[in-house]
């Protein structure tokens, strides 16, 4: 039997033929079509792709959102931006109207600033320039007309009150006319940024007015209400740079405000809240006594029932704590007598030991004068002789034939070199800079160190100057109140470290170079070299209270020389090492005290008077 499919003999019992598996008898179909699987439709890449293309669009739908936002932000801004041009435009269409082509060639730059395609600003400014520089070049003629209007829209402005436009207008004028209305100009100018700086200071942008006062004491260098007011500021930012880091400093400069001018700013308010904070944490550090001081100095200011009840805890405490102190006691006879200085007359001569020779000098603060004067003593206490006025902080030569000292004459300010006995003043070292002080004479007498102020931050900087040369003072490095070695080419002073941490005494080379941190105590101040370079008399407040200490260079470890509820500072040594001068008010009035190294035999010298304008700020000097 065939296969009716693929003719292939087969038995007659099969019902399907073995070799192609037709059945027998069934008529043949064609090839049957095998449907394909998902997987073979739809490979697996297939299926990435498509979920890829569709990510894909949800992707491109957020971020074609987001490009709208973008764009409809940009075209705002874009908005925002022409309008400002227009507004700047509008104010140099008004400047250009006014002849004030430098005020209008600005709002013109500014306008073209905010928007580039502005084409009128850029003709306007082309405009401006072009008249500007016609002006530049004028004849007399034109000068003179350009002068006039300039002038009138001066006066005009200074009616107004408007300091800054005033300013700008008469600096306009000066540069092209330097004599037109002379003295109306300069005083005109003066008053602009003086009354501008005022201006700056009620609204607490202290360091703008700085920069105004400096302007009008350019106009008019020496002004002395510019330069109270100038000195007002200039301590009153150094008071709020002291806020809550350094109460003692804080206080002490709102306690010089508070004494030149008590109606200044906030200063009452600022001096009680500098007590109270530092009473409190004196208070914190069971410091009693000296917590008692502060508040009573606070309710002296305002005595409300806080305050009072502060005080009166305070002083409980310090009653029951307080231990003893020991009394020194010195043989005194009357042989000298100030009066000269203050309205106190005082007669004494210590007992002192026929090794104290030579001369010191130091400065009395006459209140009913307002000014400074230098006087010199003879360590034995006699002799007092007043050799100079209107000047403080005195400094001896290496010799003992000169001094350089601080001066406050108004056309003498900042320091000053004179003969030691006095007379007029031979040398200026650093200008007409009143912030310049604190001189100390290099070993061979040729240079000064000395610290100033003078710089738009504030900050306090060590110069040195030649005594006789030329070039301005060379800047050494950041810090204050420095001392030369009679010894060697080194410096002593108080600052910190690079990054304005670490505060306390350090010791430089005469250039700058290699500070080296002696003290660690951020109130270290006043160091004084001993006269063989051993040794670092300092005045400090670490305890609480301004007192005196001594630190050895082998041995940096300081020592407390003074222990007194009131203040001791200023150490000056004795040629011949034996001695320490140094100022105090222990016995309630200011005086010069002396004592062995070591803190023993400490006595009155002479009294200098009732009271200080910054007795911080001043310096004793011992000569032979």
């Amino acid at each position: 039997m065939l296969c009716d499919s693929c003719g292939a003999q087969i038995e007659e019992n099969f019902t399907f033929c073995p070799h192609c598996g037709h059945k027998i008898g069934e008529p043949e179909r064609g090839p049957v079509a095998i449907l394909p699987t998902r997987e073979q439709l739809f490979p697996h890449w297939v299926w990435l792709l498509g979920f890829g293309l569709f990510i894909g669009c949800i992707l491109m739908s957020v971020l074609g959102v987001g490009l709208a936002g973008v764009y409809g932000g940009l075209k705002e801004r874009a908005v925002l931006a022409r309008q400002q041009a227009e507004e700047h435009y509008n104010k140099g269409l008004a400047h250009l109207e006014e002849g004030d082509y430098n005020l209008a060639e600005a709002e013109f730059r500014e306008a073209l600033r905010l928007a580039p395609d502005y084409w009128e600003a850029a003709d306007k400014l082309r405009e401006v320039r072009a008249q500007a520089t016609a002006i530049a070049t004028p004849t007399s003629e034109t000068r003179n007309e350009a002068a006039d209007l300039i002038y009138q829209q001066a006066q005009e402005l200074y009616s107004q009150q408007n300091w800054l436009e005033t300013a700008l207008k008469l600096e306009q004028l000066r540069g092209l006319d330097p004599y037109y209305e002379r003295e109306n100009v300069t005083e005109m100018l003066f008053s602009s940024y003086y009354n501008m700086a005022l201006d700056l200071v009620d609204k607490d942008r202290l360091e703008e007015a700085l920069r105004s006062f400096d302007k009008a004491l350019e106009v008019k260098p020496g002004d002395p209400e510019a330069l109270m007011q100038r000195e007002l500021a200039s301590t009153y930012l150094t008071g709020l740079g002291y806020w809550e880091a350094d109460w003692v400093r804080a206080i002490e400069s709102f306690q010089a405000i508070y004494q030149m001018d008590p109606e200044y700013k906030d200063v009452k308010q600022r001096l009680y809240d500098a007590y109270l904070n530092h009473g409190d944490l004196y208070a914190g550090e069971e410091a009693w006594c000296l917590a008692e001081e502060r508040y009573d100095q606070a309710a002296a200011l305002d005595s409300n029932e806080d305050i009072l009840a502060k005080r009166d805890d305070a002083a409980y405490h310090c009653r029951i704590a307080v231990a003893p102190t020991p009394v020194i006691t010195a043989t005194v006879t009357p042989t000298a007598t100030i009066v000269a200085a203050v309205a106190v007359t005082a007669t004494v001569t210590p007992t002192v030991s026929t090794a104290d020779v030579g001369k010191i000098a130091f400065a009395a603060y006459n209140a009913d004068e307002g000014t400074y004067a230098i006087y010199i003593v003879q360590a034995d206490g006699s002799g007092l002789t007043q050799v100079m006025r209107e000047a403080s902080q005195p400094a001896f030569s290496p010799d003992g034939q000169k001094i350089v000292f601080h001066s406050w004459r108004q056309d003498r300010l900042g320091l000053q070199v004179a003969n030691a006995g006095g007379g007029e003043m031979a040398d200026a070292i650093t200008g007409t800079h009143i912030e310049d002080s604190a001189p100390s004479w290099s070993r061979d007498g040729a240079k000064i160190a000395f610290a100033s102020n003078k710089e738009g931050d504030r900050q306090w900087r060590i110069y040195v100057s030649w005594l006789v040369g030329t070039g301005e003072p060379v800047e050494l490095r950041l810090g204050e109140s420095p001392d030369w070695s009679p010894e060697s080419d080194r410096i002593v002073y108080r600052g910190c470290d690079e990054r304005g941490d670490n505060c306390g005494l350090y010791i430089m080379d005469e250039n700058g170079a290699n500070p080296t941190r002696l003290t660690t105590d951020p109130s270290d101040n006043a160091p004084a070299w001993s006269p063989d370079g051993s040794r670092v008399a300092f005045m400090s407040a670490r305890d609480g209270n301004w007192e005196i200490y001594v630190v050895d260079l082998a041995n940096p470890e300081p020592r407390r020389l003074t222990t007194n509820q009131a203040n001791d500072g200023l150490p000056a040594w004795s040629p011949d090492g034996q001695r320490i001068a140094f100022l105090s008010d222990r016995d309630g009035i200011w005086a010069i005290y002396l004592m062995n190294p070591d803190g023993s035999d400490q006595h009155q010298l002479v009294p200098t008077g009732g009271t200080y304008k910054d007795w911080l700020s001043e310096q004793i000097s011992w000569t032979r």
